[in-house]
């Protein structure tokens, strides 16, 4: 993995924002893209998924992926590189996900129901190549 140099401005803007859509590559060569949560941790998106999804199923077979960050006032960051892909523990990092989308009266309860949805995983992805625009 390559060190892409990030600026505080990238960092303030992938840590307040809340869209990201992760494009993963299917079997036949086609592009798979999801909506998920994520945060931006140590120059690194982190995205927390169970083993039955698609998404894991593709980087499980090719970890090159790509994603992107964008908002309606035409700012965006997209990434590209090979996933790290991570099983065992990863409560932890699925709480610090979570704590970005929900309160903190809602965070227990919706642990809760997404571990009953199978075993979570995450994908962390340091980015090999990332482009912005109209962001410093």
């Amino acid at each position: 993995m390559s060190n892409v140099p990030t600026s505080k401005a990238i960092t303030e803007f992938l840590t307040s924002h809340l869209n990201l859509v992760l494009a993963t590559t299917r079997a036949d060569g086609t592009i798979q893209m999801t909506p998920v949560w994520f945060i931006w941790e140590d120059d690194s998106f982190l995205i927390s998924t169970v083993k039955r999804t698609v998404k894991w199923k593709n980087l499980k077979r090719d970890q090159r992926c790509s994603v992107i960050a964008d908002d309606p006032a035409i700012h965006y960051v997209s990434a590209s590189g090979k996933a790290e892909l991570i099983e065992g523990d990863v409560y932890d990092a699925t709480q610090r996900i979570v704590q970005k989308y929900k309160t903190p009266a809602e965070i227990d309860k919706y642990m809760r129901e997404i571990y009953k949805e199978g075993d979570r995983v995450i994908i962390r992805l340091k980015p090999d190549r990332m482009h912005t625009y109209n962001i410093e």
